[in-house]
């Protein structure tokens, strides 16, 4: 057993390595879940009881992540053909990762476009 707010802890850090941001639930800021007011952090919890938790939680991000990458999908999908031609897969790959290499981009487009069915998207 340990403290909530332990869990809190250490599902941020793993959260923040996938360049998300989560909170708890319970709270809607950091400067929320620091001061604690509700005291919810100090509540005792098992660890399957927060591994529950922190399993719906991560289920959450990874949903806010799809829709995210979706978005940005729609956006490059300049012709609406629901494909992304190179120009349009080297515009959401700069939003993505503004510091991947040119080369790296170009390479990975054309791993991708090995697995495709001919198109040139």
């Amino acid at each position: 057993e340990f403290r909530k707010r332990l869990g809190w802890k250490a599902m941020r850090r793993a959260v923040l390595k996938s360049d998300f941001k989560w909170l708890p639930q319970e709270y809607g800021t950091l400067e929320e879940v620091q001061m604690d007011p509700k005291g919810l952090g100090q509540q005792i919890v098992s660890l399957d009881e927060f591994m529950d938790y922190a399993l719906d939680e991560f289920n959450k991000v990874e949903e806010q992540r799809r829709c995210y990458l979706v978005e940005l999908f729609k956006e490059a999908d300049e012709d609406l053909s629901g494909r992304l031609d190179y120009g349009e897969f080297t515009a959401i790959m700069q939003k993505i990762d503004p510091a991947r290499a040119k080369s790296e981009v170009t390479h990975l487009f054309g791993k991708i476009m090995q697995k495709q069915d001919g198109d040139d998207g």
